[in-house]
């Protein structure tokens, strides 16, 4: 079944903006997967609202011991500039791999919700190590889509850069993209979260 607007519109009360976009597919990065221009002018990007309760050991303000990831975007991408504290760490001041395996699965799943207005889950991951990362210093987290969803799949990609613009790690993931109502059938969030939720899922960088 295709989830349709006025589907959306029936759940939050509203109806959703969606983004438009000339040349290219919606929602596609049209770097094809290459690394980024990290001297892209940061003035484009958009912050993605995200909300204070949030619990999220990734993403979440009101999680004191988590990464407390913020996230932009640029009409194709999403970017989230996370400083790792010392407390993860592995060997002395590199950033543990399971922190890094965070953080990009977290870009992969934020940009796959972002561009396609729905809710995205790992399905799964692959993480190529290339350079240490250490703590106390400012990543560049980038997520994009690597092909247009197939059926209720998404194949999405997440590239982390340290802070002399160097690709240290980077992933590959399939998502699956679940309607809001779906989301709630399964038990994965309440229509209570849902709600909550909404402006994030809303949110339009052309609008």
């Amino acid at each position: 079944m295709r989830w349709s607007a006025d589907q959306d519109e029936e759940l939050w009360g509203f109806p959703f903006r969606r983004e438009k976009r000339s040349g290219g597919l919606p929602g596609i990065s049209q770097s094809n997967g290459r690394s980024i221009d990290m001297h892209e002018p940061q003035s484009r990007l958009r912050p993605i609202p995200n909300w204070e309760d949030q619990g999220c050991f990734a993403c979440g303000a009101a999680n004191p011991s988590g990464l407390q990831m913020k996230f932009f975007s640029d009409g194709e991408r999403v970017f989230a500039f996370p400083e790792v504290p010392t407390r993860m760490a592995g060997w002395d001041r590199v950033v543990h791999g399971g922190i890094i395996s965070t953080i990009l699965d977290e870009i992969m799943g934020w940009a796959a919700i972002h561009l396609f207005k729905q809710l995205g889950v790992t399905g799964t991951m692959t993480i190529a190590f290339k350079k240490p990362l250490f703590v106390g210093e400012r990543l560049t987290a980038v997520g994009s889509a690597l092909a247009p969803p197939s059926g209720r799949s998404v194949q999405m990609q997440g590239q982390l850069y340290n802070a002399k613009e160097q690709l240290c790690a980077e992933a590959t993931g399939v998502f699956k993209l679940i309607p809001p109502k779906t989301a709630v059938r399964m038990g994965i969030v309440s229509e209570a979260y849902l709600k909550i939720f909404a402006p994030i899922l809303e949110f339009d960088y052309h609008g």
